[in-house]
């Protein structure tokens, strides 16, 4: 199943990987492509989901890391060291296409890291591809890195008209930001009382989106770059619209955030 804009988890995504089996490290280096299958002999998070984990030893710097595959909906996590049983430092469930591959820049200061690949459902397994390259995005201002630009985004903000639309998307992107950021500590029940709110303001953006001529895929990276947005407070938060608090779940909002009362 396509899952349009739950996209980069930055910051302390923590899968939990305390059960399954032992993972058999293999390595992957800069500007690389290698293939694997995640299978029945795959070691499993909680969760149920198999993965495969890839080391690497990088010089310090920005890369790019894109897992895909045509058998089931990609994840791709990346943290420090060689244990891919540990917290993520960043996860990332969408290429920039809303597609089910899964792309992610990353920054590191150099030495051991991990590239964890893993599927959305457990019990998903198949055939994938996974590259890592170095590059892929910018340094801003207070020394964080981010994506290069979010063109979607920003043609919104110069466009009369469609600022109910902005709106839609805004608070969209918020809301699902903070779901993915609580999403490993949440029961599955919990789980799916989050997702009833959410659809309902993704149904809204769709709404208004289509209303302007925009179709699906427009409106799901919309919603993804909204939420790199917010996952990396980017100066570009300044020029959003207010965003109700009602937008936000129990994380408070970034520090670049404008909130309405």
């Amino acid at each position: 199943m396509t899952r349009t804009f739950w996209t980069t988890i930055a910051g302390a995504l923590a899968v939990g990987l305390a059960g399954g089996g032992t993972a058999v490290a293999q390595t992957i280096s800069e500007d690389q492509t290698v293939r694997g299958r995640l299978d029945a002999t795959d070691p499993r998070s909680p969760d149920g989901r198999r993965y495969d984990c890839w080391v690497h030893d990088l010089e310090a710097g920005a890369y790019t890391v894109e897992l895909r595959s045509t058998d089931f909906d990609a994840v791709v996590s990346v943290g420090e060291g060689r244990n891919c049983r540990s917290d993520a430092a960043s996860t990332n469930d969408d290429g920039g296409d809303g597609g089910t591959d899964s792309r992610l820049v990353f920054r590191t200061d150099g030495g051991p890291g991990f590239i964890r690949a893993t599927t959305f459902e457990s019990g998903e397994a198949g055939a994938y591809s996974l590259s890592l390259e170095g590059g892929g995005g910018v340094y801003i201002d207070d020394g964080s890195y981010v994506e290069d630009s979010f063109p979607r985004v920003e043609a919104l903000l110069t466009r009369p008209g469609e600022e109910t639309h902005l709106s839609n998307v805004v608070c969209t992107a918020a809301n699902s930001r903070d779901l993915l950021a609580a999403f490993p500590r949440m029961t599955s029940a919990q789980r799916e009382a989050r997702w009833v709110p959410l659809r309902q303001l993704e149904a809204a953006a769709k709404a208004s989106g289509e209303a302007l001529g925009y179709d699906w895929d427009d409106i799901s990276v919309q919603i993804y770059e909204g939420r790199r947005v917010f996952e990396t407070d980017h100066p570009l938060m300044a020029e959003l619209p207010a965003v109700p608090r009602s937008c936000f779940g129990a994380m408070p909002p970034p520090a670049r955030a404008v909130v309405a009362p």
